[in-house]
């Protein structure tokens, strides 16, 4: 879980461990929205 996750740099570095799954977490909806953009090009397990 990455709490503050801001734009998801953290998670995506985070992702490429290999857990099951990775949190994301930001209060901002604009840093979740930017963070969200790589899953559409990069297959990972990580949800926002």
């Amino acid at each position: 879980m990455d709490v503050g996750c801001g734009t998801g740099l953290f998670a995506y570095g985070l992702s490429k461990l290999g857990p099951k799954q990775v949190l994301g977490i930001d209060f901002s909806k604009n840093a979740i929205e930017i963070a969200k953009k790589p899953i559409k090009i990069i297959i990972c397990n990580i949800k926002f």
